[in-house]
């Protein structure tokens, strides 16, 4: 298996829990952050119209890394069990978790 370029990100979704409660309990800053029922933005700040129907938060895991996958997601664990944690504490409730993985050659 070659080295490669790849990224990571962890970009959750919930329907009532604020972006600043997702990111206090994972504990890293997201470079997405939205709060159900706050107004629609763009990256730049431009209102779109409308409120967002579901929190969303995006957080950058690895950037641009070079080297083996494998050995990337094995460092990444300790942040994806808080993940895991913040899901077992809240059960019941309708969270979504996606890791997403893409290589960059």
């Amino acid at each position: 298996m070659a080295e490669a370029s790849y990224t990571v990100t962890l970009r959750i979704w919930h329907p009532t829990h604020s972006g600043q409660a997702i990111t206090k309990a994972i504990g890293l800053q997201p470079y997405v952050s939205q709060t159900v029922g706050e107004p629609r933005v763009n990256p730049v700040g431009e209102k779109l119209g409308g409120e967002y129907k579901k929190t969303g938060c995006a957080f950058r895991l690895r950037e641009k890394t070079l080297g083996y996958f494998v050995d990337g997601i094995r460092d990444l664990v300790p942040t994806l069990e808080k993940g895991s944690a913040l899901l077992e504490n809240h059960s019941a409730e309708r969270w979504t978790f996606r890791t997403i993985c893409r290589g960059l050659r």
